[in-house]
């Protein structure tokens, strides 16, 4: 009788000895995956972090070449530079004839 419990004892601890060896390799391996998991998603997150630069890079260069287009057109449609150079020239015009007109008025007093 004590045999066969020694017996049984020593096969439940060798079948906890094996059950424990089985629970430390399955830990290692889901440990490995958990490790191989966070690595793909650090580098998931870092093609993510890539990707909305990326975009927002393409954003603001779209919105300067929007702007840009917008003040090519502003310009188009604006006057040109012979317009105010016609306009500065009809103003220089007009300023010596009015500077004429007063000249010829002192002459014409300081005649009488």
């Amino acid at each position: 009788a004590q045999a066969r419990e020694r017996a049984a004892r020593q096969a439940a601890e060798a079948e906890c000895t094996v059950l424990g060896e089985d629970m430390e390799r399955e830990r290692a391996r889901w440990s490995e995956v958990r490790t191989s998991l966070q690595s793909r998603l650090a580098e998931a997150r870092q093609e993510l972090l890539a990707e909305r630069a990326h975009a927002r890079e393409a954003r603001v260069m779209a919105q300067e070449e929007a702007e840009a287009a917008a003040q090519a057109q502003r310009c188009a449609a604006g006057p040109s530079i012979e317009d105010y150079r016609a306009e500065a020239l009809a103003a220089f015009v007009r300023e010596r004839q009015a500077a004429g007109e007063v000249r010829t008025q002192l002459e014409l007093r300081l005649r009488q």
